[in-house]
């Protein structure tokens, strides 16, 4: 039920969701570009807006377990057992789709990928909608995904009618997704729960090893994803930095790194951050920012693929130009 002052709110979104217009929300992951997940329509829009090729499937965002069956067959005790656990929060479920999805959703696959968001707004408009709103993120396909609302304005202002403003996303990346339509599940996608979480529940989890020309199951997997204009070049020790420092001497460079002794030329920014999880939640806010700025050059030094590093080190190495090994 909605609280009588987000409702009010809330309402000039409600009204154009229902009209099968398009609106940017926030969620705890990311901003997304919803809209009614029912309606061809709608859908349409949201590809027109993003410029997203249409064999990019899209995520239904749902608010209550009677949504979660009206578009989806599943394994009744483990997907409860999963969302018990994670939802609302940040995962996605990949599983096989009811006849009421539109293909368009599902990139024509016989799957459809859901998710029960945590973040209140979010949650408000769905259930004020009472349908699915399919939302991916809300920037042009392949920029990096919007933290913030100002981001959202920023890369799609002119495209859409409407941004509900919630503030920074607490955590920053897209949500985890998880493939549960096969025999054994498979992490296709790793975000804020990790592979360590899952594999607790699912001992014979498998990563995904998607091969370029295979069709896509979850957002994510296929194209350049999450680039800025500036070069990112991810290295892992100081020995592998000189060589291209002098390589790229006249660029205005940054270094992003967590580790606090690393030491590089005056002329050359550091950006120091206290864990991976702090470099997930900032890091596409920095690439526009520092975009913005001028910078020409983000060298980021790898981090472990541990917890959140790994969904961390997957969208670095989408979005670099570069990998020195």
């Amino acid at each position: 039920n909605l609280s009588s002052p987000l409702k009010t709110q809330l309402e000039p979104a409600l009204t154009l969701l229902n009209k099968n217009e398009i609106a940017a929300f926030p969620t705890e992951t990311v901003y997304g570009l919803g809209a009614n997940g029912f309606s061809k329509e709608s859908v349409a829009k949201i590809f027109k807006a993003k410029g997203r090729p249409s064999d990019n499937p899209l995520i239904l965002h749902i608010s209550n377990w009677e949504m979660l069956q009206e578009i989806a067959v599943f394994d009744q005790e483990l997907v409860k057992t999963l969302s018990q656990k994670f939802w609302p929060g940040p995962l996605t479920l990949v599983l096989k789709r009811k006849d009421k999805v539109p293909d368009l959703i599902s990139a024509g696959l016989p799957t459809v990928a859901v998710r029960f968001p945590s973040h209140p707004i979010a949650l408000a408009l769905i259930s004020g909608c009472a349908f699915p709103l399919a939302a991916p993120s809300a920037n042009r396909s392949g920029r990096p995904s919007p933290t913030t609302a100002e981001m959202v304005y920023k890369d799609l202002n002119g495209k859409i009618p409407m941004i509900v403003d919630g503030g920074e996303c607490t955590i920053g990346l897209e949500s985890t997704v998880l493939a549960l339509h096969e025999k054994k599940p498979v992490l296709l996608r790793p975000g804020a729960v990790t592979y360590e979480e899952l594999k607790e529940i699912l001992s014979d989890l498998t990563l995904s090893h998607h091969q370029e020309h295979q069709k896509v199951h979850s957002p994510g997997m296929k194209y350049t994803h999450y680039k800025p204009k500036s070069r990112i070049v991810v290295f892992e020790n100081m020995n592998q930095l000189d060589p291209i420092i002098l390589k790229y001497k006249k660029l205005k460079t940054v270094c992003f790194t967590l580790d606090s002794s690393l030491i590089l030329r005056p002329e050359i920014e550091l950006i120091l951050f206290e864990d991976a999880l702090e470099m997930s939640r900032r890091l596409y806010s920095l690439f526009i920012e520092l975009e913005g700025q001028g910078v020409d050059l983000i060298l980021i030094q790898a981090v472990s693929e541990k917890g959140i590093g790994r969904a961390l080190m997957n969208r670095i190495l989408k979005a670099a130009d570069e990998v020195l090994s």
